[in-house]
């Protein structure tokens, strides 16, 4: 990082403890996900989105599905790219704020528990007929 020129704006944690996610979260501007599984689950993606964080990721047909129109997608493996869309973000703040809200909104509308729930409904009432 230091050869980056960015050690004194990024803090790599390492692993942290589920509970204490959200507090973490709180204090990012940008969420980056460089998944590079092209069918492996993300489910932090979720967790970001539910934390009105803009997120950045590799493209995937999990990322797409998850982030829909308002996450920025990068060519996978591309690092490069990935580092653009991320200064892109930090330098529009309101684009910033724009597609973090847009993706809070998307995580409550089709992956909150009330939605989950009713799909589940359906499932088992569909496997009752």
């Amino acid at each position: 990082m230091a050869e980056a020129g960015v050690a004194a704006s990024v803090t790599v944690t390492g692993r942290v403890d589920y509970i204490e996610a959200p507090r973490h979260l709180a204090l990012a501007t940008v969420a980056v996900s460089p998944k590079r599984s092209a069918t492996e689950a993300n489910g932090k993606l979720l967790n970001y989105m539910a934390a009105g964080l803009p997120t950045v990721a590799y493209d995937s047909p999990v990322a797409r599905e998850i982030l829909g129109d308002a996450g920025v997608l990068a060519p996978m493996g591309d690092v490069a790219a990935l580092a653009r869309a991320i200064v892109g973000l930090l330098d529009d703040p309101a684009e910033c704020r724009r597609r973090g809200t847009a993706l809070r909104d998307r995580a409550v509308a089709e992956f909150g528990w009330p939605v989950l729930a009713r799909r589940l409904l359906d499932v088992y009432r569909d496997a009752r007929t």
